[in-house]
């Protein structure tokens, strides 16, 4: 396999989207990091935390407690302390932000109808399949490196 092929490959997919998201974040007035969160929120009802939130889209901290804060203040979001474990804290995504998430899921459906466009159901079955098994391969290869293993 070409390996600066694959890489221009992940990197015009994720310029479109950038581009994609650029108007959705200049049309609802927030940003990148915020448009990020409250899709996450969404997308994944089970991983409710800013620590899910960086662990699984690989942001930094800093980025999303700062995205949090805004849009706590903006009254998109609400913070509620966990029942068991009182250092852990749930988010959720509130109605006042139902309009400016339909509008980010709606984008996220055109550009996935974008680049999966001519794919048969099967074909995209395998692309999901094949893309969790490549992406689970770098995951476990950056634990290794990070834990010193070469």
């Amino acid at each position: 396999m070409d390996c600066a092929k694959i890489l221009n490959n992940v990197k015009s997919i994720i310029k479109l989207y950038d581009e994609m998201s650029e108007d959705v974040c200049r049309e609802l007035s927030i940003s990148k990091i915020e448009m990020d969160i409250l899709a996450f929120l969404t997308n994944n009802k089970d991983f409710d935390t800013a620590s899910s939130i960086v662990e699984m889209r690989m942001i930094p901290k800093a980025n999303v407690s700062q995205g949090v804060e805004l849009l706590i203040k903006k009254g998109f979001l609400i913070r509620r302390p966990d029942t068991g474990d009182r250092r852990k804290i749930h988010l959720s995504v509130t109605l006042a932000a139902k309009t400016t998430v339909e509008r980010i899921l709606n984008m996220q459906e055109a550009f996935s109808k974008i680049i999966f466009d001519g794919f048969s159901e099967d074909e995209k079955e395998s692309f999901s399949s094949f893309n969790s098994r490549i992406a689970q391969n770098s995951v476990n290869k950056i634990k290794e490196l990070k834990n010193g293993k070469k």
